[in-house]
């Protein structure tokens, strides 16, 4: 099987070249018009609350003293606040979900670059994915989307102390300092 089959495939395997796309703008655009239209409705809400606060009726003017009352205006035919009042809940709870999965999704790191290479080049081989994807789907790991990847698993190696010492400290010391001589050395008896 071809496309996301075979993709899902090669990402179930390899945990580390799980990598999606984050849409931050697209995300926080979406924030901005949740945060906008909770701002409409807090006007609209203020505005009814104080023509109630206002208003001749006895019952309209407890409303914003007396939850009991506001809660029952749906009863007496009166319950525009109310309405307005459960409209602002549900929006709120849409937007604090948005806005916890944006700070939860920030948190995500990226992909490491030899990860991203390899599930780019995987799309790109014949044997591979071989432009597995098509549409606009196919663009999502273009460089030009390369900082709002984010990998969903990272390998951590745990390494002793000495081990890290041996690996970042003498093996790069060695490398650096040795071992470009010895590469000389080595392609000068080679004649290459």
């Amino acid at each position: 099987m071809d496309g996301y089959h075979k993709m899902a495939d090669l990402m179930s395997q390899f945990p580390e070249i799980v990598i999606f796309r984050r849409f931050s703008a697209l995300n926080v655009r979406n924030l901005l018009y949740l945060q906008a239209e909770l701002a409409e409705l807090d006007n609209e809400l203020h505005h009814i609350a104080v023509e109630d606060s206002n208003s001749d009726d006895a019952q309209r003017k407890l409303y914003s003293t007396q939850w009991w009352t506001l809660n029952q205006s749906m009863y007496h035919g009166d319950s525009l606040q109310w309405k307005k009042v459960l409209q602002i809940r549900d929006k709120v709870k849409e937007y604090n979900a948005a806005l916890l999965q944006i700070n939860q999704t920030s948190a995500l790191r990226q992909p490491e670059p030899r990860n991203l290479g390899i599930l780019r080049a995987w799309l790109q081989r014949a044997r591979g994915g071989n432009c597995a994807l098509r549409g606009m789907e196919a663009t999502v790991w273009d460089p030009a989307y390369t900082s709002d990847l984010v990998a969903l698993s990272h390998k951590v190696e745990k390494n002793d102390p000495f081990t890290m010492w041996i690996v970042k400290g003498f093996l790069s010391f060695f490398h650096i300092h040795l071992g470009h001589w010895l590469l000389v050395k080595s392609l000068n008896i080679l004649n290459i």
